[in-house]
């Protein structure tokens, strides 16, 4: 790659953008790095708190880029080696970004929460970026990295073997959505008639390409490994002796989980093993606001009246301020079971999601620039599972993320 002017570029000056230029600047990263954003004054008002918190030592002159202007969007990717993409929903804005990247040799990270979207971008763009020996790393936020790291760490405990399943149960404590992430949520529950057709289109396309794919939700894959069950909802009290109810929840993370398994064996045409995700829910007010919560923006956002009315909070939603996000946290218990009945029982935790996604796109951006030699999969639209050992080190490394053996604390 030739040397370009910036090492990486926070494109997006929304909640999460904004506050993951504010961690960078707090950890003091060893790299140079820039801003960038449609608003010019938004981008000079960040770009002076962070000049501030650094006491002045950085002075950051914002690059000003547009999705609506793909030509702004090439300029950025020429000046920088990596781009951070922040700027949702991902499913309208985020393939002018990817497509640029590729173009103009430039490695990319996003923090897309997008089953679709994501599978859009591997059937169109995953030979382009092999070719081009360009990292396109979907997910590395909290969106999906604490659900592929956790089943990539604990096959890594299970050893040999063959695995029938592993289960992935997510306490998240005090959760606040941001704007950006509730309207991603309204657009994930009603896509637009031109992204249905797409959906549709890249179906297609993925039928006739040599690339590794992977069903979302199951349910047509045929000669599925022993345990590779179909259901893909309910509930479950105390499953796993964790306490509370289980709820299987639909997100990008068992798709994600599934990727990586393919991508680091293209042999394969399906998962080896079960991949169940799990919100683990601790109560009955717990569980009726939640379903409340989620049933009704359900129901409206398949609505243009309901659609406005849920916009009408969004003003609200800015996102969770310091002390809200210090009260918050997630813990990920990770359950395998191998053939012969063994089990092991795993726990990820750490800070509120969006303290943990800067900490992910920290040491994400670190591995693939710093390290990259290093690295399992080298090219190509890949999840964060596939980086491998070494990114896997940065994290554990991580005073603020915790991974330990509930069975072995169990037997003392």
């Amino acid at each position: 790659m030739t040397k370009r002017e910036f090492d990486f570029i926070v494109f997006g000056t929304g909640y999460t953008g904004s506050l993951l230029a504010h961690h960078f600047v707090q950890e003091d990263l060893d790299f140079t790095w820039n801003i960038a954003g449609r608003n010019q004054l938004k981008c000079k008002s960040i770009a002076q708190e962070l000049k501030e918190l650094s006491n002045n030592r950085l002075d950051f002159k914002p690059v000003i880029a547009d999705v609506t202007k793909p030509e702004t969007i090439e300029e950025m990717c020429k000046k920088a080696r990596l781009i951070i993409n922040c700027v949702g929903p991902f499913s309208k804005y985020g393939e002018v970004v990817v497509k640029s990247c590729i173009e103009n040799k430039t490695h990319y990270l996003d923090i897309n929460g997008e089953p679709q979207y994501i599978n859009k971008m591997f059937v169109k763009y995953h030979e382009k970026a092999q070719e081009n020996k360009v990292i396109i790393g979907l997910s590395a936020g909290f969106d999906s990295v604490p659900a592929d790291l956790g089943v990539q760490l604990l096959k890594r405990e299970m050893g040999e073997g063959s695995i029938l399943k592993i289960g992935g149960f997510f306490r998240i404590k005090n959760l606040k959505m941001s704007n950006g992430t509730y309207k991603t949520l309204i657009n994930s529950l009603n896509p637009s008639p031109q992204e249905r057709k797409e959906t549709r289109e890249i179906k297609e396309l993925s039928k006739k390409q040599n690339i590794p794919q992977v069903e979302y939700l199951d349910t047509k894959i045929k000669d599925k490994p022993k345990g590779y069950t179909t259901k893909v909802a309910g509930w479950s009290k105390n499953k796993e002796g964790l306490g509370g109810f289980a709820m299987k929840f639909s997100s990008s993370d068992p798709f994600i989980v599934k990727k990586t398994q393919i991508l680091q064996d293209a042999t394969k045409k399906i998962p080896s093993f079960r991949y169940e995700h799990y919100l683990m829910l601790m109560g009955w007010f717990e569980i009726i606001t939640n379903f409340l919560k989620f049933f009704l923006i359900g129901v409206l956002a398949k609505w243009g009246w309901g659609r406005k009315v849920l916009s009408w909070f969004e003003s609200e939603l800015g996102g969770p301020n310091e002390k809200q996000r210090k009260g918050s946290y997630f813990n990920a218990t990770f359950v395998g079971t191998h053939e012969d009945g063994k089990k092991f029982k795993y726990c990820l935790s750490g800070p509120d999601p969006y303290t943990s996604t800067a900490i992910f796109i920290k040491h994400t951006l670190s591995s693939v620039l710093l390290e990259y030699d290093d690295l399992e999969i080298k090219s190509g639209v890949i999840t964060p599972g596939c980086l491998g050992k070494v990114y896997f080190n940065r994290i554990l490394d991580d005073d603020s993320i915790t991974w330990k053996n509930l069975e072995q604390k169990k037997k003392k």
